[in-house]
């Protein structure tokens, strides 16, 4: 099952990632709820200002994706 998530006025900073990973730990708890299986594929769109720059988000993933893992206990 796919699922998209769209942020349509998005920060160009790790914000955007925090505010997406509260979505998917949402999705999640949702899931495990209603005794469902979770998404196996989230596709994320992300808009804001041409003036943004995205890089930031790109860059900061690798320290967000440790973070992620590590408080979720997975190595």
């Amino acid at each position: 099952m796919k699922m998209g998530i769209a942020d349509l006025g998005c920060s160009s900073g790790p914000n955007a990632l925090s505010v997406i990973s509260e979505i998917v730990e949402a999705i999640n708890a949702t899931s495990n709820m209603l005794n469902r299986p979770a998404p196996r594929e989230l596709m994320l769109y992300m808009n804001d200002l041409f003036t943004n720059d995205f890089n930031n988000i790109f860059a900061s993933l690798p320290s967000f994706n440790k973070k992620t893992k590590a408080r979720n206990g997975i190595q």
